[in-house]
């Protein structure tokens, strides 16, 4: 039998220094029914000469900035795939990731992956990916997560739906609004051969403003939901 269609949604905004890197990737690994959706909201004329060059990703251009979780939404509203992914346009996917997504999800609601430091070079780059990613690391050994972050997501698109997708106005930690209760369900998978490779912020300053935003989202995170880390 065929693979389940999937669409693979990207939220992007001034990503333009490693969005190229996301979508060389993953071009390859599209198969025939499959699709790619790019939600741009960089505002900065650039998207269209992004959609002459790659005809086979579906661009999205906002007109204004739109947060992650918005963004995954009307990617998901542009596609009727069965199955959706994400992935960031900061997170490069590894050769056959979306094929080993496919493979894992099993009778699970949702499945995703490692995630690789892709600036291993940087004790700032080092240091925000361990403080952002550390559930999710290459060798885990808790074998089913809590939680799945959406740079290395797949999810059934009627549960996503269900859901109501993603929180348009909480960044980040939508995803976290999202899986955590699947994952309280036994819904969710841990595939350690699905990987994508972040490529993180390096400047002090980016780095330190970003921390502010996952500790206020944090906050956000445990009055909305019943989280509590490990």
């Amino acid at each position: 039998m065929a693979d389940p269609p999937v669409a693979v949604i990207i939220p992007a905004w001034r990503a333009w220094s490693t969005l190229d890197r996301v979508l060389d990737s993953l071009e390859s690994q599209l198969h025939p029914g499959d699709e790619a959706v790019l939600v741009e909201s960089s505002a900065d004329g650039r998207a269209a000469a992004l959609r002459a060059s790659r005809p086979w990703l579906n661009v999205i251009e906002m007109p204004t900035r739109t947060l992650p979780g918005a963004a995954r939404n009307i990617g998901v509203e542009a596609t009727n795939a069965p199955l959706v992914a994400f992935v960031d346009a900061d997170a490069v996917p590894d050769p056959q990731w979306l094929d080993c997504l496919r493979a894992s999800l099993g009778a699970s609601t949702a499945v995703g992956g490692c995630i690789r430091n892709g600036t291993p070079s940087s004790l700032t780059g080092t240091a925000g990916y361990l403080l952002e990613f550390s559930e999710w690391l290459p060798g885990r050994r808790q074998p089913t997560p809590d939680t799945l972050a959406s740079c290395n997501l797949l999810i059934r698109r009627t549960s996503y739906v269900t859901a109501g997708g993603m929180a348009a106005d909480c960044w980040p930690g939508e995803d976290t609004l999202l899986t955590f209760p699947l994952g309280r369900r036994g819904e969710l998978q841990f595939s350690a051969h699905s990987g994508v490779t972040h490529l993180n912020r390096t400047g002090l300053m980016t780095f330190l403003r970003h921390q502010v935003r996952l500790g206020r989202s944090f906050a956000t995170v445990c009055q909305r939901s019943a989280f509590e880390p490990r």
